[in-house]
């Protein structure tokens, strides 16, 4: 695994990579806070989880077109937990591997409105994926 962190709008990766983000299983957006309303708006996210009758519940991963939806909590007024955001990793690591993707890219997930501290989550993610043949790039502004 290739594992770094660079100063880079997310949306500005190349279409060779796979994005990730939070999200709570009610599909409720906080447009004042997050990345979820940017990539809703950009991605058309939850009109296609509604349009294929995914079942959403939280802890899951739902991947949509070349996003995965880290679903890690009920309600969108609620913060994450640890245990949950990496319940959700562990999710997205069998879905990368069993489509063999080799590039995703994503913000400091469960950094911002979340709260959690990033330093142990990104430790996680490069635990969890430490062992497959992927590129993860961490986009901040």
């Amino acid at each position: 695994m290739k594992f770094q962190e660079i100063r880079q709008n997310l949306f500005f990766m190349s279409g060779q990579y796979y994005l990730a983000h939070c999200l709570s299983a009610d599909l409720e957006l906080n447009l004042s806070k997050g990345i979820s309303a940017s990539m809703n708006h950009q991605f058309n996210i939850i009109d296609n989880i509604l349009k294929d009758n995914q079942i959403v519940h939280a802890p899951s991963c739902i991947l949509t077109g070349k996003i995965f939806n880290l679903i890690t909590k009920k309600r969108f007024n609620e913060k994450s937990s640890y245990d949950d955001l990496y319940t959700c990793l562990i999710l997205m690591k069998e879905q990368i591997e069993k489509l063999n993707i080799k590039k995703l890219a994503m913000p400091k997930i469960g950094n911002g409105v979340e709260g959690l501290d990033w330093a142990k989550v990104s430790e996680k993610i490069k635990e969890i994926f430490s062992e497959i043949n992927i590129e993860i790039v961490v986009c901040y502004k």
